[in-house]
């Protein structure tokens, strides 16, 4: 073996062993930059949808979301070491931007049928809400019940499914006329002045108004009462780990104490 010889394989080794420990550095790179990436998914904030529900869900005065179901989803979401940002929608509009994927999810109702294969929902229930149908005290005839409403002249919520109550509500076969409303405030505005029958409302939404009814002229029924849950796209990242989650810590909280 010539000098020449030890010289080439001495270059050789070195070569190998830079090359050796550049991939091994390129793998490390890799590794690092898929870890962020992961832990950049996991941490990213989703987008929650919700409409002018209060006390439940609403805009306050400084155009910030609240509600009782806002902070509890804050401190639910922190638990499991996520973070969303909150946009307010009306009604049709979420259901429409929750189907395409344009919000993440929304806490309430799921039985509309917009969004009904395209979402899952937690198991455990968030909260509930009461249905009630309002009318003017010295009506001749008041109503006792969801069957007394079907022949009346109905004020509802654009873009409320009322549980699927509206659908029934509006079949062909029903002697009613449904008289569509922007807000709550304008269905009971239409309802004093004795442009509807009755005004189907749920009950933490009207109580400010019903307040403000100084004259103390409007009462109700109640309806239904419906449970709301974690109503998430399945295409949202992480959809059903986060659900699971959510839902281990909703089992925990309405475990009725001892």
């Amino acid at each position: 073996m010539n000098d020449k010889t030890n010289i080439a394989d001495c270059i050789k080794a070195v070569s190998g062993i830079n090359f050796d420990m550049h991939l091994r550095l390129f793998a490390i790179v890799i590794f690092f930059l898929t870890s962020l990436t992961g832990a950049e998914n996991r941490t990213a904030a989703l987008k929650l949808g919700y409409v002018d529900f209060p006390p439940y869900t609403y805009t306050d005065k400084d155009g910030n979301a609240a509600g009782i179901y806002i902070e509890r989803a804050k401190k639910l979401f922190q638990s499991i070491n996520r973070k969303f940002e909150a946009q307010s929608l009306p009604p049709k509009r979420l259901y429409q931007h929750l189907a395409e994927g344009k919000i993440d999810f929304f806490m309430g109702i799921n039985t509309s049928e917009l969004i009904k294969e395209k979402t899952i929902s937690s198991k455990q229930r968030l909260g509930a809400i009461e249905l009630n149908a309002f009318f003017i005290k010295n009506r001749e005839q008041p109503p006792k019940e969801m069957t007394d409403i079907t022949s009346m002249n109905i004020g509802i919520i654009r873009g409320y499914s009322y549980g699927s109550i509206h659908k029934k509500l509006s079949e062909e076969k029903l002697k009613n006329t449904i008289q569509y409303v922007t807000d709550h405030k304008s269905g009971f505005g239409m309802l004093k002045l004795g442009r509807i029958d009755v005004f189907l409302d749920y009950a933490g939404p009207s109580a400010p108004y019903l307040k403000a009814d100084k004259e103390s002229s409007i009462a109700s029924i109640s309806l239904l009462k419906f449970d709301c849950f974690f109503v998430m796209n399945k295409q949202a990242k992480d959809a059903q780990g986060i659900i699971d989650g959510l839902d281990v810590l909703l089992k925990k909280d309405n475990k009725p104490s001892k």
